[in-house]
């Protein structure tokens, strides 16, 4: 096992990336928090599914929370105002991200009628 293995929570660094971003809003969730800091109320605004649907208020809670505990999101609390910003762990996502999306604008990514 290599001496770093510990660091992972299984055998592939990327499958654990990929777990940290598993949810279905968590893609969007950093790409909004990439522009900046955001408290609740503006991401449930701003953050879509890909129908253009938004995320509901439970569903970003517990999308936030799972963020959170994988170091990504950080939350941070002013009196009874509550935001949201990426950590330095969660900034070093986009650019990956960015690189997935010109994956998939490349036409290498899934047929669009892909389930």
């Amino acid at each position: 096992m290599p001496a770093d293995a510990d660091r992972h929570r299984g055998p592939c660094p990327v499958q654990d990336a990929v777990g940290a971003l598993g949810g279905k809003w968590a893609v969007a969730v950093v790409g909004r928090l990439a522009r900046g800091e955001a408290r609740f109320g503006r991401l449930r605004a701003q953050v879509t599914g890909t129908d253009g649907a938004p995320v509901s208020s439970k569903v970003l809670a517990a999308e936030l929370r799972r963020l959170t505990e994988a170091d990504v999101v950080a939350r941070r609390e002013r009196g009874a105002a509550v935001s949201y910003r990426l950590t330095p762990r969660g900034r070093a996502l986009v650019p990956v991200l960015d690189a997935l999306g010109e994956w998939s604008e490349s036409g290498a990514g899934p047929p669009p009628d892909a389930a």
